[in-house]
């Protein structure tokens, strides 16, 4: 039986994975890093998740099995640290892959007064019908105290290094004594959230440039893709709680608050898509009235009186025009217009994609 000490669980929510939950595993399993030991929470799979996962359970002995009725992978993660053993906590989600060192560079990277790791991960994803990879690196390494960290906390954040709980190491105390869970109520944002909690609680992170992380959306499932119903009243709620944790933390300002305020302004461009969504069945009054209910709010008029219109890339000037000029018609139709460039000029999309993250 291996000692608690120095000992990662790694957490896996499992929902319907058949298709990937083997290439997770064997990539788990075969890790440099000895001392782990596997959770898997199958979250009310109804395909064959669960059988597989009885399997390797069977033939592991560090692999524990925990079946749940289908709650969301936020009640699952919670539901694995709740029973997780080791002095680290590490999350793997069930379609992805991690690189064989992953563990072992992590558990190398921390210590009695370094609080968390952070290293960088790639995307894997398809664009028009290519499959294409993506890095993320940061673009600022080192071990940096929680004030050192939070004053380029916008340069993190515009790496997407911040969101996902996967490309990090955590303590396992630190989790269970501060209460620091995944909130079950929110679907989309969550994994921020956690970890706001959790930075908050560090003294020191250490960020290394490793890519030891895959992530694979290769099932067109694309939260762009999808209508999602009130997204903007969910991206409002994660800006303003990045925004009041810059705030309590005196790190509002400067390039954090122009970073947040652009990537604000982003989600707001990805809202409107959202709106103006095939997979949406509101009529075109109410896709019009969700718009102006968009420009109206109090927040995006902030961003708009706060904005550099030079330092936006060219997409975010022509919707803050249309945004100032309260042209909810005009904002309709340019995304139309996006729509049938991406569709029949997939040069002059790229083009234009560039102005814009998105992915």
């Amino acid at each position: 039986m291996l000692s608690n000490k120095d000992q990662v669980s790694i957490i896996i929510p499992v929902y319907n994975a058949e298709q990937s939950i083997e290439l997770c595993l064997e990539s788990i399993i075969n890790q440099t890093y000895n001392n782990i030991e596997i959770i898997l929470v199958n979250d009310g799979s109804t395909d064959n998740s669960k059988n597989i996962c009885e399997i390797y359970a069977i033939k592991y002995d560090n692999i524990k099995l925990i079946n749940q009725e289908n709650s969301g992978p936020s009640a699952a993660r919670n539901k694995g640290i709740e029973v997780s053993g080791g002095e680290y906590i590490q999350f793997v989600d069930s379609d992805d892959k991690v690189d064989i060192n992953m563990t072992e560079k992590l558990v190398s990277g921390i210590s009695d007064e370094i609080q968390l790791v952070i290293c960088g991960y790639r995307r894997f994803y398809i664009e028009s019908g290519i499959k294409r990879m993506i890095n993320r690196i940061p673009s600022i390494s080192g071990i940096k105290c929680k004030e050192e960290f939070i004053e380029v906390f916008g340069d993190y954040f515009e790496d997407w290094l911040i969101n996902s709980p996967c490309n990090k190491l955590y303590i396992s105390n630190i989790i269970k004594n501060e209460k620091c869970y995944f909130d079950s109520k929110i679907s989309i944002g969550e994994d921020l959230l956690f970890n706001l909690k959790y930075i908050n609680k560090c003294k020191n992170i250490n960020i290394i440039k490793d890519v030891l992380y895959n992530y694979i959306a290769l099932d067109n499932g694309s939260l762009t893709r999808s209508y999602q119903k009130d997204r903007f009243k969910n991206q409002k709620m994660l800006f303003t709680e990045v925004r009041k944790f810059l705030k309590e933390n005196n790190s509002y300002h400067m390039q954090n608050k122009f970073i947040i305020d652009k990537m604000y302004s982003n989600s707001i461009i990805l809202c409107f898509e959202n709106i103006i969504n095939l997979k949406n069945d509101l009529k075109y009054s109410d896709k019009i009235n969700e718009i102006k209910n968009i420009i109206r709010d109090k927040s995006v008029e902030n961003i708009l009186e706060n904005s550099s219109k030079n330092e936006l890339p060219l997409q975010n000037r022509i919707m803050n025009i249309l945004l100032k000029m309260k042209q909810p018609h005009g904002i309709y139709l340019y995304f139309i217009f996006k729509k049938f460039i991406r569709n029949y000029f997939q040069f002059i999309f790229r083009l234009i994609k560039k102005q814009i993250v998105k992915i």
